[in-house]
């Protein structure tokens, strides 16, 4: 890596290459001297590969140069291979003894080489500074700088280096930016971009020690660039590892998700196995933040197992500091103070008092989740003394939280507002610490009747978590953060519904659900299925069908599976994601406007929210808008999943228990839940007759989101009989331009499958005779052209933006307790929900005449997983689909009448009830007709309908 003397002069040529680009290096060197001939060709081929971080073919080259030199006495190229090959052990990692390197150098001395003695000092101030022996650095560099030549820049450029990242760990960082500056410009004067670069990733890290997090992810982009550019994996590792950190600072757990899966990818390919577990670390940091618990329990036990294996104590405490955060969160108190008391020993042994002082913090909180506030109360005076002694602002601020909560509880509520006001000083940039700040406040200043001062610190609180969540592009992690404050939202909602107006009411209860389908659509061209994970999805496709999913034994290795499936899900669309902040506020004018627009005044929005085992009901029609709490129990939970349950549903549609004598009221559960769901005034707006028919518009929430809306029984009818259903993922939609989809038709079916997948005979015949109904053009595509493999073709994927109407006939597989995996199962594979939301769909129609295809698999936060809304991310308008399973052509004659009211002018919404209404008057079973939902916003119509039939 070093110019060295006595080498020939293409030699020379190369090792000063290394210096300034190692990628032309190495090109030249495969050019030049591949395969070596020589001692002096195996030397410089090994600098270069070492130059480029191929550690292990630069050993190997090194080490047949050492034996050479050694066989033909050649005593200074001994010497420079002996430094080369110990240079590679500081870069893989291994154990050095420094004596080694101050036996170079006076070996050096002794050959009458002071310049190549002064060059081997940088290397043994990296050692030192391996071994974290600040002193010793600050003692080569002391020794050694003033030896070194006036043209040896870049030896001069690294050593000033290592001194500037010395400095910014010991916290002097002004000095140590001065040295970082002075390496830059040494380095400068060689153009050496890449070892610039790693001055910039220093200076970045200096940055994210002092919270300048902006800068130090501007210096961090620049300093990877250069490294990608190079193809140096080490250093993009390493920059994508402080990057992680960085993030993790600022609450961006998404990316700090995606840098750390990064660089461990990276590190692991090179066997930096310390590093390897460091990232684990800063997974499971992540994880913790976000809430999920198990995940962040796997990465710590990685950690830990790298960390005892290679002594590392200090790394060890702290992985345990974290494994115990999640076992209080998991109420596992017993174990996590056991957890804790192993913690001192590690934390002395290598003298982390940042983890005893987090110890300390995390062993009050312990104490007053157990109720225990004398000890708690304790343990949070001595963490903050420990904080105060380090002159740690961020953790005494973090103790002012937890002792204002503490007071909060014995309702002390001066004393916790000071507290939460002074550690918001701190923490105001803080998005993970500060919503629980402000969330105090708000408590403390409902508790005094400050209303107005309450409802302010609610909104801030919970505009902080909303801001978290738009970071994690993903539902499961978005869900598990929501989680993590819901009782912030439970207080909230509440202080609303005790104190704020119907408008307040509803604006509060979309936010969150505003936030997630709209954050999805933004994204959902950004990410590109990869290679791990068409592998995932090719290895779950098999545990599927051999999994028995009643059998929790069973379903272990497909957990396991399904959680390695969204891990890569996750990093991929953090890689593509587009930063958004959308606009969680309804304009309630705007939608009136266009509900007026299109129904006159014959429509109501009914929209669901779940509070305290209870629903609150917003009801907004054309001149009201009114609050209502509607009693909701488990048992009421229950019913809607018999609906859905082949076992019992079967039963409820053929009315068994009015038939068995075992009630006088006919279809009694689909009667007893529509008395709960729809209130008298909603009720009297439904049945109150009119020339038009009545469109009800529905916001479902939780359960909800399963309920065959259109079966529920209201004065003997069913409700599809007094107005056509229409399901609304959010309010916002309303005010998006209306569709204007073309007409032509893509029909997919698929009859035939794999072993041991069902043949369904009747779906070719169903899209054929679909093809006879529609008027537009059609284009249809039957088992081997509807293929994964053709339908995602390059060509294909470019004609998808054509179709107004894509119909699906096929299975399908959606349960809502493995949501992530739902696909559509075609004639030579599955089609993922990640898939689907990919397709280039434009306003079209989606039919999905398969099993569950509007089964909602519904998380925590108002984040939900099923096909119909994985079309929705996909682009669009509405999605006609199947609540529950469906058998072989038992859905025909609701989906002829169907097509046949859509292409008469009807939209999607009053189709689909036009149908219905056929089917019942033909006394069909409503299980042929009950099971179809239609979801979307827009009014999906197909205005050219009289043109196609002319």
């Amino acid at each position: 890596m070093f110019v060295v003397s006595q080498l020939p002069a293409l030699h020379t040529t190369l090792l000063q290459l290394a210096r300034s680009n190692p990628l032309r290096a190495l090109q030249l060197a495969r050019e030049k001297i591949i395969p070596p001939t020589s001692s002096v060709d195996c030397y410089t081929l090994g600098c270069v590969l070492l130059a480029n971080e191929r550690v292990d073919s630069a050993r190997t080259a090194l080490t047949h140069a050492l034996a050479d030199s050694q066989t033909q006495q050649q005593p200074l190229l001994i010497l420079h291979c002996q430094r080369a090959l110990l240079k590679c052990d500081l870069e893989s990692r291994q154990p050095t003894d420094i004596a080694h390197w101050q036996a170079l150098i006076d070996a050096y001395g002794d050959h009458g080489q002071p310049e190549e003695a002064a060059r081997t000092a940088v290397h043994l101030a990296s050692a030192w500074n391996s071994a974290r022996n600040s002193p010793m650095v600050h003692a080569v560099v002391d020794a050694y700088l003033p030896r070194l030549a006036p043209t040896d820049h870049y030896e001069r450029g690294l050593l000033l280096r290592l001194h500037g990242g010395t400095l910014i760990n010991e916290d002097a960082h002004e000095q140590g930016l001065a040295q970082l500056d002075a390496a830059i410009q040494a380095l400068t004067l060689i153009d050496s971009q890449h070892e610039i670069a790693h001055c910039r990733m220093l200076q970045g890290w200096s940055h994210t020690l002092r919270g300048n997090y902006a800068q130090a992810q501007a210096l961090f982009e620049q300093a990877e660039a250069v490294f990608a550019a190079y193809d140096l994996p080490l250093r993009r590792a390493m920059c994508a590892n402080n990057r992680s950190i960085c993030f993790l600072q600022q609450g961006e757990f998404g990316h700090t998700l995606y840098h750390s899966h990064l660089a461990r990818q990276l590190f692991l390919a090179h066997e930096r196995l310390l590093e390897v577990g460091s990232c684990d670390f800063l997974l499971g940091r992540a994880y913790l933040e976000i809430g999920h618990w198990l995940a962040a329990q796997t990465e710590f036990a990685r950690a830990s197992s790298i960390f005892s294996a290679l002594n590392a104590a200090g790394r060890l405490a702290a992985c345990y500091y974290n494994q115990a955060r999640a076992l209080v969160e998991l109420e596992q108190f017993a174990a996590a103070a056991d957890l804790l008391d192993h913690i001192p020993p590690l934390a002395i042994q290598f003298n982390n008092r940042q983890t005893l002082d987090e110890t300390l913090l995390l062993k009050a909180r312990l104490q007053r989740l157990q109720g225990n506030h004398a000890a708690a109360a304790t343990a949070l005076a001595a963490a903050k003394q420990h904080f105060e002694h380090d002159n740690n602002a961020l953790g005494i601020a973090r103790c002012a939280v937890e002792h204002g909560w503490l007071l909060l509880d014995e309702q002390n509520y001066a004393a916790a507002q000071s507290l939460f006001e002074t550690a918001l000083v701190t923490l105001h940039d803080k998005a993970m610490f500060s919503w629980r700040a402000l969330h105090g406040l708000a408590r403390c200043a409902e508790a005094v009747g400050a209303l107005q001062l309450a409802r302010e610190h609610y909104a801030s609180a919970t505009q902080t978590v909303l801001s978290l969540r738009q970071k994690l592009l993903h539902e499961q992690l978005s869900s598990m953060l929501f989680s993590q404050a819901q009782q912030l939202f439970h207080d909230a909602g509440q202080h609303l519904l005790s104190h704020g107006s119907d408008l307040d009411v509803l604006q509060f209860m979309e936010r969150q659900r505003t936030m997630t389908l709209r954050h999805a659509l933004q994204n959902r061209w950004q990410s590109r299925s990869s290679a791990e994970l068409q592998q995932l999805e090719a290895q779950l496709s098999a545990t599927l069908q051999h999994t028995n999913l009643r059998d929790p034994d069973s379903t272990a290795q497909l957990d396991s599976l399904l959680h390695a499936y969204a891990q890569q899900i996750w990093f991929q669309r953090q890689h593509t994601a587009v930063e958004f902040e959308p606009d969680a506020t309804v304009d309630i004018a705007a939608l009136r406007h266009e509900l007026n627009q299109r129904h006159s005044t014959h429509w109501t929005v009914l929209l669901y929210s779940t509070h305290n085992e209870q629903l609150v009901l917003s009801t907004l029609t054309a001149t009201s808008l009114t609050t209502s709490m509607l009693p909701w129990t488990q048992a009421d939970a229950a019913h809607v999943g018999q609906l859905n349950n082949p076992r019992t549903q079967w039963g409820i549609y053929q009315d068994r228990d009015f038939h068995a004598q075992r009630t006088t009221t006919r279809w009694s559960i689909l009667a007893q839940l529509a008395q709960q769901l729809l209130p008298a005034p909603v009720q009297a707006r439904l049945i109150q007759p009119s020339a038009a028919t009545h469109r009800l518009y529905i916001v479902p929430s939780g359960a909800l989101h399963t309920l065959p809306w259109a079966t529920l029984r209201l004065n003997d009818r069913w409700l599809c009989e007094y107005c056509d259903v229409q399901l609304v993922p959010h309010l916002s939609l309303f005010t998006q331009p209306p569709a204007q989809p073309s007409s032509a038709a893509l029909l997919l079916g698929c009859s035939t499958f794999p072993d041991p997948i069902e043949d369904l005979p009747l779906a070719l015949p169903e899209i054929e005779r679909i093809a006879e109904i529609w008027p537009g053009p059609t284009t249809l595509r039957r088992n081997a052209e509807c293929s994964v493999a053709a339908l995602c073709a390059p060509a294909t994927l470019a004609e998808w933006s054509s179709y107004g109407i894509v119909h699906v006939a096929s299975h399908a597989f959606m349960r809502q307790d493995h949501g992530i995996a739902g696909h559509i199962v075609l004639h030579d594979g599955n089609l993922w929900l990640e898939t689907i939301s990919r397709l280039p769909i434009k306003q079209a129609l989606i039919t999905l005449s398969t099993c569950s295809g509007s089964m909602v698999d519904v998380l925590a936060g108002e984040e939900n997983l099923s096909l119909a809304w994985s079309w929705l991310v996909a682009g669009a308008a509405g999605v006609l689909a199947s609540m529950w399973r469906l058998y072989d052509g038992s859905t025909r004659a609701v989906l002829e009448h169907f097509y046949a009211a859509l292409s008469s002018g009807l939209d999607a919404a009053a189709a689909l009830g036009a149908a219905q209404r056929q089917c019942i008057a033909a006394d069909a079973p409503p299980t042929t007709w009950g099971s179809f939902t239609y979801t979307g916003g827009a009014l999906l119509m197909f205005t050219t309908m009289s043109d196609c039939i002319t």
